[in-house]
């Protein structure tokens, strides 16, 4: 007999949801969630005059 299980979350901001994976194995759901890469801001020294 099978059954129904159904779960749902709210993905955070910081989540590239366009690669999102799933996959199930042996009845276990393993969900990869990655996060988006962050801008690195970069000092750059400005000579004032």
């Amino acid at each position: 007999m099978l059954t129904k299980f159904e779960r749902s979350f709210t993905i955070p901001k910081n989540v590239d949801a366009k690669k999102i994976e799933a996959s199930l194995k042996d009845g276990v759901l393993i969900l990869s969630i990655p996060k988006v890469e962050e801008t690195k801001t970069k000092a750059i020294p400005i000579l004032v005059k």
